[in-house]
C-alpha cells in the first residue's frame, strides 16, 4: 500500500512489493494478498524505493584523514597503475559505513585516486559484514592535477594515453613472446598491461574525472582516434563542470557524467564556465547523468539531498531518483540493483515520505531482502551521553 519508486522514472501511487529469498518477486499496483505465511509491512502513506548507488567516494578506503595508517584511497608511488585493485585495501568495518547506509544507501562503487590511472574500483552492499567485489570500474583522471606527471603539458598527458593503449595492444597479440623476453620496450609491466584488457574489450568502464571544457573535448577526441579499440570503451566522465558546453558531443559519444550539484563552482581554472543548472542542461541534450555526493567520508549520506539540489535547478525528479539508483547501476553493470523489478537483489528502502524532503527518514532498509540495524557510532554516542 506505499507509494512505489521504482528507479527507472515509474511511479506506483499505490502499490505493493513482494520479495522471496533475497530477490523482488512481484512489483504491482495497489495492495497483495500473498496467502500463507508471510511477512506483510504496512507502507500506507510512506514511499518505497530502491536501495540508492553511489559511483564516486572512497568509503572504505578512507577513515580519519589525519591518521595516514586508515588511509588507503591514493597510491604515491607512480601516475600509472591500472593494476592496483583498491579492494585490497577496503575495510569492511568501517564506522562510516552504517551512518551512510541509514540515508537509504544500499550500494557503493568506491575507487582509488591519484594519478592518470590510478587503479581498479571495487563494488559492496552497504551491509553490517560487507563483502567487496572488485575489478569494477577503472578510475583515472585527465586535469591539471595529473598532467604534472607529464612535462606539466595536457597534450603530455594525452600522448601518454595513446602509448598506454598501444602498448595494451601489443600485450594482448604479443603475450608469448613478451612472457620469454623477445619484445620491444613497452612503457608498463605485464600487470598493468593485462589489467587494462577488461577496458579495451568494453568489459570493464573507464571512469576518467575531467572539468575544463577542454579536457572533456580532450577525453572525446582520444576515444575517437584509437578507431575500433576507441568503440569498444566505456568511458564514464566524472566531475564535468564544464560539460554543459560539450553536451551534444557527449550524447553522440554515449558517455554518461557523475554530477556532483553543489560542486558546480568555479573552484580552480579547470571549472570557471561551472553553472548550477549543469545536469539540467546535460539531461535535456539526452546526456545520462548520474547523481553522486563525491564524498571521501560521511557525506555520502547527502546523496539524496544533492538529487533535491539538482530538481531545484531544473533537473526532472523522475530523472532524479533514476541517477541514484537505475542509471548508476546499468552504466557500471551492476544489473543486479537499481529498479524494483522481479529478479533484482531485493535492496529496498522505506521511506517516512517523499525521500528527497530532508525531514524524511529511512524507516527499514533491506540489502538482499534482510532488514538492516539501522544503529550508528552517532546515536549510540547520543544515546550514552544523553
Amino acid at each position: 500500500g506505499a507509494r512505489i519508486e521504482l528507479g527507472d522514472g515509474q511511479v506506483l501511487a499505490v502499490g505493493s512489493v513482494a520479495v522471496t529469498d533475497g530477490k523482488i518477486t512481484a512489483v504491482q499496483e495497489g495492495e497483495l494478498n500473498p496467502g500463507g505465511e508471510v511477512t506483510v509491512i504496512d507502507g500506507k502513506g510512506k514511499t518505497v524505493t530502491p536501495g540508492f548507488v553511489e559511483t564516486w567516494t572512497q568509503l572504505g578506503l578512507y577513515e580519519v584523514g589525519a591518521e595516514d595508517s586508515t588511509v588507503d584511497s591514493y597510491y604515491e608511488g607512480s601516475a600509472i597503475t591500472p593494476a592496483l585493485d583498491a579492494a585490497d585495501a577496503f575495510h569492511p568495518h568501517s564506522h562510516r559505513i552504517p551512518l551512510q547506509r541509514v540515508h537509504g544507501i544500499t550500494t557503493v562503487v568506491a575507487s582509488p585516486t591519484g594519478g592518470l590511472i590510478a587503479g581498479q574500483g571495487f563494488r559492496f552492499d552497504l551491509t553490517n559484514n560487507p563483502m567487496a567485489t572488485p575489478g569494477v570500474a577503472m578510475f583515472g583522471a585527465a586535469n591539471s592535477q595529473t598532467k604534472a606527471s607529464f612535462g606539466g603539458n595536457r597534450a603530455g598527458l594525452w600522448l601518454r594515453l595513446r602509448e598506454l593503449v598501444d602498448d595494451a595492444e601489443f600485450y594482448q597479440a604479443n603475450q608469448s613472446s613478451i612472457n620469454i623476453g623477445q619484445s620491444r620496450p613497452l612503457s608498463l609491466g605485464r600487470l598493468h598491461l593485462a589489467a587494462l584488457q577488461k577496458v579495451l574489450s568494453g568489459n570493464q568502464p573507464l571512469v576518467m574525472t575531467a572539468y575544463k571544457e577542454s579536457d572533456i573535448r580532450a577525453l572525446i577526441g582520444w576515444q575517437q582516434s584509437l578507431g575500433e579499440a576507441g568503440k569498444n570503451l566505456r568511458i564514464i566522465l566524472a566531475g564535468g563542470n564544464e560539460a554543459w558546453l560539450v553536451a551534444p558531443e557527449l550524447k553522440q559519444a554515449g558517455i554518461p557524467v557523475i554530477v556532483n550539484p553543489t560542486d558546480q563552482v568555479p573552484f580552480s581554472f579547470d571549472a570557471t564556465k561551472s553553472r548550477d543548472d549543469n545536469a539540467a542542461i546535460l539531461a535535456r541534450a539526452g546526456v545520462k547523468v548520474i547523481l553522486s555526493s563525491h564524498s571521501w567520508m560521511n557525506n555520502l549520506r547527502r546523496l539524496r539531498q544533492e538529487a533535491g539540489i539538482a530538481v531545484s535547478y531544473g533537473f526532472p525528479r523522475n530523472q532524479a531518483l533514476a541517477a541514484i539508483t537505475s542509471v548508476p547501476a546499468l552504466a557500471f553493470g551492476l544489473d543486479d540493483v537499481g529498479e524494483l523489478s522481479p529478479g533484482k537483489k531485493a535492496n529496498l528502502v522505506l521511506w517516512s515520505g517523499d525521500p528527497f524532503e530532508m525531514l524524511s527518514v529511512a524507516e527499514r532498509i533491506f540489502i538482499d531482502g534482510r532488514e538492516q540495524d539501522l544503529t550508528t557510532r552517532q546515536k549510540l554516542l547520543a544515546k550514552r551521553y544523553h
